[in-house]
């Protein structure tokens, strides 16, 4: 993956946090059905996986208390140096495979900067970070940026 030069800013994958405007597939090209004995296409798998099962297991079944430390410290690590839009782009991401997994990485990045991501936000829009008793406050401008 090219990071540094960003391939002169052409879009080239879908869910683009970059650029606006990102590549849609294009139906005109699809596969056609190819003729055998009968037709045969593209189906979607019947298997009842979700698109996070896979890690999902591995982070609860396959890697040990160590190895979850292990992964948790390098991915915030890694993701500290991000954008706050891409750290919460993840952190959904993280949450949708395993809740305790997006708590720990949320966690982790909340001490890496000062705070959770929801403390920052609620800080700065005047709100309280505590779900129990939200207050609204004055604020000049809503700048929702961290």
């Amino acid at each position: 993956m090219n990071v540094i030069q960003n391939q002169l800013k052409v879009v080239t994958y879908d869910n683009n946090t970059l650029l606006p405007i990102s590549p849609k597939p294009d139906p005109s090209v699809a596969q056609k059905p190819l003729h055998f004995y009968g037709l045969s296409g593209r189906y979607p798998y019947p298997h009842s996986n979700d698109d996070f099962e896979q890690v999902r297991r591995l982070y609860r079944d396959v890697l040990s208390t160590a190895d979850r430390n292990n992964l948790i410290d390098n991915i915030c690590y890694s993701l500290s140096a991000c954008r706050p839009e891409i750290q919460q782009n993840m952190l959904k991401i993280f949450y949708m495979v395993d809740q305790d997994y997006g708590a720990r990485v949320e966690k982790g990045l909340g001490s890496a900067q000062g705070g959770s991501m929801m403390e920052k936000l609620a800080k700065k829009v005047g709100l309280s970070a505590d779900k129990s008793h939200t207050t609204i406050g004055t604020t000049p401008e809503m700048d929702l940026s961290i």
